[in-house]
């Protein structure tokens, strides 16, 4: 099992680190619900998250943090 993470909304951040050590990823997860219900069909949506991961000047470690806005999937 993964260790506890802190799930922080964009704004509780004290900042959103910048470095040109730093690249951007993605991610697509599906929404689906059964349509209608009991009917045995599924409708999928998709949506994108978007990832911010940086090395440490050392190139040792990286961090990620989810950088998804409401805007990502309009």
């Amino acid at each position: 099992m993964a260790p506890p993470t802190p799930v922080l909304a964009r704004e509780e951040l004290p900042e959103i680190p910048q470095s040109k050590n730093c690249v951007l990823k993605s991610l697509t997860q599906f929404q689906c619900q059964l349509r209608p219900a009991g009917s045995g069909l599924y409708e999928c949506v998709p949506f994108k998250r978007l990832f911010q991961e940086c090395r440490d000047p050392s190139g040792r470690f990286k961090s990620r943090i989810e950088v998804t806005s409401p805007l990502t999937n309009h």
